[in-house]
């Protein structure tokens, strides 16, 4: 596969321009005549293989914006938008205005401005072709890049350097998150393994009763007082945990 590269071009066209010329002189001629921009709106499309690009020129009651116009004060904003053959929106769009008319003047300034902001616009950039390819296309565009005079390269460093390495996988434990389900049954286990180590005090305590059973009769009553012993320490142990 061959790299291919579409598209770019630049959205401001030789009659895109002329039409914004004419759209601002309009704009001039009514304020020179009227005294005001009120009602003025005006529109055009281009239309090329890339696409289609509208320009609007409308005016706008100031006093919606500046508390110091006067009723009869207007600005103008400027819309641009683009649409593909397709009738996809395009990539660009722009929109803005300008401060309070005031005079002709401000009106040429604000269409110079305007214009040199659609000049700039382009055409989305498509770039077909194989991993290998595209990658390389970008090392060379890099390499470009840096080679342009004052060029300067950022680099992270310190905590938001980027890792040398892939870090470690976080413990399986680490990486759940916890939940009120999850909680209540570790509450659960928990008691479980008191009662366990509960019961098994009680029966340590039953098990020194029955060695000593076997040591004679004469020793039976000092082992049912350390059995009692063993059973009141597991009750009050279970009185006080449960």
């Amino acid at each position: 596969m061959t790299l291919s590269i579409t598209g770019g071009q630049a959205m401001m066209t030789a009659d895109l321009g002329r039409a914004l010329q004419n759209m601002a002189a309009k704009a001039k001629q009514q304020f020179q005549e009227k005294g005001s921009l009120e009602g003025f709106a005006e529109e055009y499309t281009s239309t090329s293989a890339e696409g289609s690009v509208t320009v609007k020129i409308s005016a706008v009651a100031a006093a919606l914006y500046d508390k110091s116009a006067g009723p009869d004060d207007h600005l103008l904003r400027y819309q641009l938008s683009s649409k593909m053959p397709d009738g996809e929106i395009g990539g660009a769009s722009s929109d803005g205005s300008s401060l309070t008319i005031k005079s002709v003047e401000d009106i040429d300034g604000k269409s110079r401005e305007i214009f040199d902001i659609y000049d700039d616009l382009k055409w989305a950039t498509v770039i077909n072709g194989t991993p290998e390819e595209l990658a390389a296309y970008d090392a060379a565009e890099m390499a470009k890049l840096r080679a342009q005079p004052g060029f300067v390269e950022l680099q992270a460093t310190g905590a938001n350097a980027a890792p040398t390495a892939a870090p470690a996988a976080m413990p399986q434990a680490v990486a759940r998150s916890s939940s009120p389900s999850v909680e209540k049954a570790k509450a659960a286990n928990e008691s479980a393994n008191q009662l366990v180590a509960k019961l098994q005090a009680f029966l340590d305590g039953m098990l020194g009763r029955s060695k000593a059973a076997q040591s004679g009769a004469a020793e039976q009553s000092e082992n049912r007082q350390q059995e009692k012993a063993a059973l009141n320490q597991f009750l009050n142990r279970v009185n006080t945990t449960a």
